[in-house]
């Protein structure tokens, strides 16, 4: 996961930055064992490279949560 000091900020590069309706409440990366709301959910995907590796973060646009997507699914 991309953490603060890991990378200086002229290091990271925003790769992909788009609006998004997503399925559920899991954001298109629904976490094992969890329960999402079943309802088409807007939100944003932020993709950043630093370092070599890509970072996939999620959000909503109903909440202030922002989520790391560690296992992404095949890009559609």
């Amino acid at each position: 996961m991309l953490v603060g000091g890991v990378v200086g900020a002229a290091a990271a590069v925003v790769v992909v930055a788009e609006a998004r309706d997503w399925p559920n409440g899991g954001l298109g990366c629904p976490e094992a064992g969890m329960m999402y709301t079943d309802v088409i959910t807007p939100g944003y995907r932020v993709v950043i490279e630093a370092g070599g590796t890509e970072y996939d973060y999620r959000a909503s646009t109903r909440s202030s949560d922002v989520r790391w997507c560690e296992n992404p699914p095949p890009a559609m």
